[in-house]
């Protein structure tokens, strides 16, 4: 048994079904009656997040495929528009970080931090962001930038490329180089963060 089941007839059609941990599916069974499903809602009794180290340059990246609040502490950044060199930088400021929505956080360097999950899937529509990412380690073809820190800058620099592609790791969110001006692409991009370039 996956759950059990109950009907409440044509004139109160309520189906309850309650899933054990590691249910996939399920049937309902009628005698003499067909029963309609006309909307299933799966609840989660275990809450779902998602942890996140900072390291020591207090920058991260971070993609996550469903909406997830934002914890205290963090600023999650998107990337409006690059130039001369510069990306720059635009907070989120509703305390939700949408599904599929490439970031750059930053936040208070060696900690950890949690992103509850909503449990819903809202999108990133409206949302200006050249950033893209991955959910798994995943080889992107085309070359890209990766946050990254060199003589002790941090910023987006180009990926190293073997074959043609570069490694983003899980939940790792980039800078696809074909989001950079073909005159603008260089080793490296600067962040700027309201009218303060790193």
């Amino acid at each position: 048994n996956l759950g059990t089941g109950s009907y409440g007839g044509n004139d109160n059609p309520v189906s309850t079904v309650i899933f054990k941990e590691d249910a996939t599916s399920f049937k309902i069974y009628a005698t003499s009656e067909t029963i309609y499903l006309s909307q299933i809602e799966v609840v989660y009794e275990k809450p779902m997040d998602y942890t996140l180290k900072v390291g020591s340059t207090g920058w991260s990246t971070l993609y996550l495929g469903l909406d997830a609040t934002i914890p205290d502490g963090v600023t999650c950044y998107t990337i409006s528009s690059i130039a001369d060199e510069t990306a720059t930088l635009t907070p989120i400021a509703t305390g939700t970080l949408p599904a599929h929505t490439g970031v750059i956080i930053n936040a208070t360097p060696n900690t950890q931090y949690t992103f509850r999950y909503k449990n819903n899937y809202g999108g990133s529509e409206g949302i200006s962001n050249l950033l893209e990412g991955s959910f798994n380690d995943t080889r992107i073809s085309g070359g890209g930038y990766v946050l990254s820190i060199l003589d002790g800058v941090v910023g987006l620099y180009a990926a190293k490329l073997t074959n043609g592609t570069f490694l983003n790791n899980a939940n790792k969110a980039y800078l696809p180089a074909s989001a950079v001006p073909a005159s603008l692409q260089s080793n490296g991009l600067r962040f700027k963060v309201d009218d303060n370039t790193n």
